[in-house]
């Protein structure tokens, strides 16, 4: 079974010695007397365990009569007018539904309602931009009622009153984006900075610090001083902890291959303590765990399970040496063995372990043969520890660290357009690359859809830009293959999600057709054959008359909506999308088609619809039009009589 990477609950799961950290910062809270509203900063990595020691304070806390625990996840709202109405309605449903405070309960919701109704005003930038349009409203709105400055004042009352404090805890602010992170901080230090409360804000500093340097154009540790009283830097895991938790798992997964003294002694040559410098916490070593799980499954009784352990470590952490093993066998067997170049690849700063555990693997010396079997010191056994390594997916890291930070489809979306609008789009032919390259253990289903969606609506934008560039080929075959991948391994246990899936796919907000268009033809072979990429080819769906209709409409109807926009002659692929397009609504095609022949402008636009690339004459290539397509759709005697005939002439091969 694969091991979940979920932050522990109680201190019975507590594996890393945290009850003395997590008892000082539970003393602090309990023992805090002023009225003052006091802001508490837990800094810490990816992965360190920031969210497992919030979960033990608050059970440390459980006993408190005195202290009201309320627990807000910002990312699940999607903008900065929510991310303020919604902190005070769940705080509000909190102290009512929760601790039976209703009086209290009832203030802070009207206290919600003020930065509700903001969302219906124009959205401005900037600090003192958002105060005056939190202002505004106050005196334009309420001003029968009381203003947010006295909602405050009673709320304050009525804690002191309650002879109780607030603890507000904040999880996960690194996650959001930059005008999110520094709404939260407007919030606790001005919106909801009343007395009797203490915050727990948990973050990683130094993403923190960059983001709100870039908002505020200064130095964001500054910023973040400002706010935050108290900061707590989260102790880093012991090495021996660590170690006793990999330790203990691998001698689980192996207890059937352990049981024999030989295999045993071997194990602990290679599994030592040094061995730990792979791991920097628990996530990294439940990573490892799955992956090698994986693997060890995969190859049965192939090769030698603790080789290969090591040979798992290598290829997560160490992807650069575990790919010059795989491609440099007779280095490694030959009588006067070198490995300078392979320690130059070496990442880990702990290097003269790593020379010594790949020499252990390959001695220098043909040392008197060992009673173990499968080992990879046999070269007869080497192409087996490579037969599958995962479908050559590689674990990276830092590519695991940006999908766990995306959470919505509309951050991957933002990613990818600022890569497009500010960096050539130089990232996104390489992150569609890692992100194929990386292991399917790795995604859960949650994540895969969420990549689908993203790039299933912003598709087209990523196919115009790179369509006219020498490489486009490769970045829009990887997008297919993407999806078509990530859908087909969705462990989706009915047919009718699976079109669910396909239906909800559809997004009148997008600016992508053809991906649609594309989508649905293969599944519903409306105009093409099967094709070497086709996305949907293991989706068993036997979709019915009725929901294919469905289908068909939603397309027609998106495609002319792109029609009524005048969106429809700037999409990749026209001539394909037009051949949908003729097929599922021929009356409106053709008046479209007339309309182009009428009028130059529209004329020059269609005709670039259909330049491509030809690499027959430049390694460069060099742009061309097909005509033998176009004349499918418009007679090419118009075109040459056209006033725009000399602008394109020289592109028709």
């Amino acid at each position: 079974m694969l091991r979940k990477d979920t932050p522990i609950l109680n201190y019975a799961d507590d594996l890393l010695s945290r009850d003395i950290f997590v008892d000082s910062l539970a003393s602090s809270i309990k023992n805090y007397v002023d009225k003052e509203s006091l802001t508490i900063g837990l800094y810490g990595k990816w992965g360190e365990g920031k969210t497992s020691v919030i979960n033990l304070v608050k059970e440390k806390l459980e006993e408190q009569t005195d202290i009201i625990y309320f627990r807000f996840e910002p990312w699940l709202y999607s903008n900065t007018e929510q991310l303020m109405s919604m902190f005070f309605k769940d705080l509000s449903y909190c102290i009512g539904n929760i601790y039976n405070q209703n009086e209290l309960s009832k203030i802070f919701n009207s206290y919600a309602e003020a930065f509700e109704a903001l969302s219906n005003l124009p959205e401005p930038t900037g600090m003192l931009k958002f105060l005056s349009k939190l202002l505004s409203f106050i005196f334009k709105k309420l001003s029968c009622q009381k203003t947010l400055l006295q909602l405050k004042v009673d709320i304050e009352n009525y804690i002191e009153s309650l002879n109780k404090k607030i603890l507000i805890v904040i999880d996960d602010i690194d996650r959001l984006n930059n005008n999110e992170i520094q709404q939260i901080f407007q919030l606790v230090k001005m919106l909801g900075n009343f007395k009797n409360t203490i915050y727990l804000l948990s973050m990683d500093d130094e993403i923190i610090a960059n983001s709100l340097k870039e908002v505020q154009k200064y130095d964001g540790y500054i910023y973040l001083e400002k706010i935050v009283q108290v900061p707590l830097r989260l102790p880093l895991s012991k090495k021996e902890d660590i170690f006793n938790y990999l330790y203990k798992n691998l001698q689980e997964i192996l207890k059937d291959f352990l049981k024999y003294e030989d295999e045993k002694k071997y194990f602990d040559s290679l599994i030592d303590y040094d061995f730990s410098i792979f791991f920097d916490n628990l996530r990294d070593v439940n990573r490892y765990l799955n992956i090698f799980r994986f693997k060890k499954n995969a190859l049965l009784n192939k090769v030698n399970k603790t080789d290969l352990a090591v040979l798992t470590a290598f290829e997560v952490f160490e992807a650069d040496l575990f790919y010059w093993i795989k491609n440099n066998k007779d280095k490694l067997y030959q009588y006067n063995k070198d490995f300078t170049e392979a320690i130059k690849l070496f990442k880990n700063s702990n290097k003269e372990y790593l020379e010594k555990l790949l020499y252990r693997l390959f001695p220098k010396k043909q040392e008197q043969p060992i009673d173990i079997e499968r080992i990879i010191k046999n070269k007869d056994y080497f192409e087996a520890y490579f037969c599958f390594t995962i479908d050559n997916r590689i674990y990276n890291k830092d590519l695991d660290i940006f999908l766990e930070n995306i959470k919505t489809k509309e951050q991957l979306i933002e990613e990818v357009n600022y890569d497009l609008a500010y960096k050539n789009g130089q990232n996104i032919g390489k992150l569609l690359e890692q992100i194929l390259l990386h292991p399917k253990t790795a995604l859960i289903d949650e994540k895969k859809l969420l990549i689908v969606n993203a790039f299933m609506h912003i598709g087209d934008n990523i196919l115009k830009y790179f369509n006219l560039k020498n490489y486009g080929i490769d970045v829009s075959k990887n997008l297919y293959i993407l999806i078509k991948t990530f859908l087909n391994d969705l462990s989706l246990d009915s047919k009718d999600k699976k079109y669910e899936i396909i239906l909800n796919s559809f997004d009148d907000t997008s600016d992508s057709l053809y991906i649609d268009v594309r989508f649905i033809d293969e599944l519903l072979d409306i105009y093409s054959k099967q094709e070497p990429y086709n996305m949907i080819s293991m989706f068993d769906l036997n979709i019915s008359k009725d929901k294919e209709d469905i289908l068909k409409s939603k397309l027609k109807n998106k495609i002319n909506l792109f029609y009524i926009n005048d969106k429809l002659l700037d999409v990749s692929y026209l001539s394909y999308v037009l051949n949908i397009w003729k097929i599922l609504d021929k009356e409106k095609y053709t008046i479209f088609i007339e309309e182009i022949k009428q009028n130059d402008e529209k004329l020059l636009r269609f005709v670039k619809g259909f330049v491509y690339l030809n690499f027959d004459e430049s390694i460069n290539g060099i742009k061309k039009i097909d005509k033998e397509i176009i004349i499918k759709h418009i007679d090419f005697e118009i075109i040459e009589n056209s006033d725009i005939f000399n602008k394109v002439s020289k592109y028709f091969r």
